[in-house]
């Protein structure tokens, strides 16, 4: 075996926006930007939630040294092989370890692509492959889809990394993904805004669900106008807050889901009705509702991976690019 260093050229890094910045730090933000962010934000960014190592390569044996792991929950690392799912590897509470992704294989040139956690810090700090493995280009350059908002938008609530409705709508649709889904944070903070704007996609989803709370609607509005500032041509697709059973029992949830959701319908509508052609509005209703309620996670807020793969699929129909997409594919 070899080991190759985290930097190594051969392995790629994807949905890391400011990957060639931070590196190798696993950071969804530039590293330089967190002393100025809100504290959600400035946790939830060092979370590499939907970020993926891929590499292709002919190696029968790969394993990861990783360190650095922290936070309560224990969802490993998501194994993909030609794009078909493989197995998820454990990863330790804390400390270092190796972490066995595959071994004995058979020697075939193949694209491997490791779906990162969620909600845990990690750090790689080396790869273990076969002493004589090839490597060919992991790279190639797809639509990317740039996704913002609540933890519904990062994945919380799915049980394996690589599951959350971004990250199945991507790979359904053969696209490049960027989570910036901030479990509790997404607010729409001008300063968030405005970096996360900066970030170039095919495609623009803003998911801030009940993450925006009890604001009026200004925020909401001068997060469309930046976006639409910074991507005049862009798709832009707006969600509202999908159902939760809380919503069923807790009356101050009740209003706070109500007026989220009417707060975001009307700044869509505002701009959509002075000219926005290229703004949808999703009803997260529709996509995850009431007679939707075993696609919830244990805490009947989030979704698993079956309301995932729901909301994704809701996605596809709705929106006409995905649309289009999918034709292209055929």
């Amino acid at each position: 075996m070899q080991l190759l260093d985290p930097l190594d050229d051969r392995i790629k890094i994807k949905g890391l926006a400011w990957w060639n910045e931070n590196r190798p730090d696993l950071w969804r933000l530039p590293g330089n930007s967190l002393g100025n962010m809100p504290k959600g934000v400035r946790t939830q960014a060092a979370f590499p939630s939907d970020a993926r190592v891929c590499l292709k390569t002919n190696t029968g044996n790969l394993s990861l040294k990783v360190c650095g792991v922290s936070d309560e929950t224990r969802v490993g690392l998501d194994i993909r092989i030609d794009g078909v799912f493989w197995r998820t590897c454990a990863l330790p509470v804390s400390g270092e370890a190796e972490v066995v992704c595959f071994e004995g294989l058979d020697r075939q040139n193949r694209c491997v692509e490791i779906s990162l956690p969620y909600r845990r810090s990690l750090h790689i700090a080396g790869f273990s492959v076969d002493e004589d493995t090839e490597f060919e280009d992991a790279g190639g350059s797809k639509p990317t889809i740039l996704l913002y908002g609540s933890s519904v938008a990062q994945g919380v609530g799915a049980s394996r990394s690589g599951m959350s409705y971004l990250a199945i709508l991507s790979r359904a649709l053969d696209m490049d993904y960027i989570n910036l889904g901030f479990g509790g944070a997404g607010k729409g903070e001008p300063e968030v805004v405005e970096l996360v704007s900066s970030v170039e996609a095919s495609v623009i989803m803003l998911d801030l669900g009940k993450s925006y709370g009890m604001q009026d609607g200004d925020a909401y509005c001068k997060m469309l106008e930046t976006f639409r500032a910074r991507h005049p041509r862009t798709p832009l697709v707006c969600l509202t807050p999908i159902f939760s059973t809380r919503e069923r029992w807790d009356s101050k949830y009740r209003v706070l889901s109500d007026h989220t959701r009417i707060v975001m319908r009307d700044a869509v509508a505002s701009r959509v009705a002075n000219g926005d052609t290229n703004l949808h509005l999703l009803e997260g209703l529709d996509l995850l509702g009431p007679p939707h309620g075993d696609g919830l996670s244990v805490d009947g807020v989030h979704p698993n991976e079956l309301g995932f793969a729901k909301i994704a699929e809701g996605v596809t129909k709705e929106v006409s690019f995905f649309q289009e997409r999918v034709k292209d594919r055929k």
